[in-house]
């Protein structure tokens, strides 16, 4: 495993069963990735942050629970993750107002994006990826079909994406 990963939030529903549109070796295999992770002592959780380097406002954290309930496993992975302080936290930029702000991207990316909601993922693996410029970090995902479509575009700026189910 690399050692720094954004969680797309599909991710989390897919290995909870919340995903109905897929298979049951789907979900296996993405219960599987999301199992090891929890268990991989050097694995990190990638977040946004207002408070940075402290979780204040976080907005993907905000996302995963507005779309599942705490007894999920994608959330108890999470929850495990912050728990044990494996988590970097990055402040971002964003723009607009509740509940339509979206994270701030160099316009090569913004341009070629079709989910404003998935801009803050991308925003904190170009933060990291600053931070620590040889330090690899992925953004994992399991059914979101844009990740896949824009992948050269996310390569020329470094950012990796893990396909969870191809």
């Amino acid at each position: 495993m690399s050692k720094y990963y954004l969680i797309d939030t599909n991710v989390l529903l897919a290995a909870s069963g919340m995903a109905t549109q897929l298979r049951q070796d789907q979900v296996a295999t993405v219960s599987a990735w999301l199992t090891r992770f929890r268990q991989d002592g050097d694995a990190f959780l990638l977040l946004d942050s207002e408070g940075a380097p402290l979780i204040t406002k976080t907005r993907i954290i905000d996302e995963y629970l507005r779309k599942m309930p705490k007894s999920a496993f994608g959330w108890q992975v999470i929850k495990s993750k912050l728990e044990a302080w494996k988590y970097l936290c990055y402040r971002i930029t964003y723009e607009g107002t509740t509940p339509n702000e979206y994270a701030v991207l160099p316009p090569t990316l913004t341009r070629e994006w079709r989910d404003p909601s998935d801009k803050k993922f991308m925003a904190v693996a170009l933060e990291h990826i600053r931070a620590y410029p040889r330090q690899r970090c992925k953004i994992v995902n399991a059914t979101d079909p844009d990740w896949s479509q824009c992948i050269s575009i996310l390569r020329q700026h470094f950012i990796e994406v893990e396909q969870l189910l191809v």
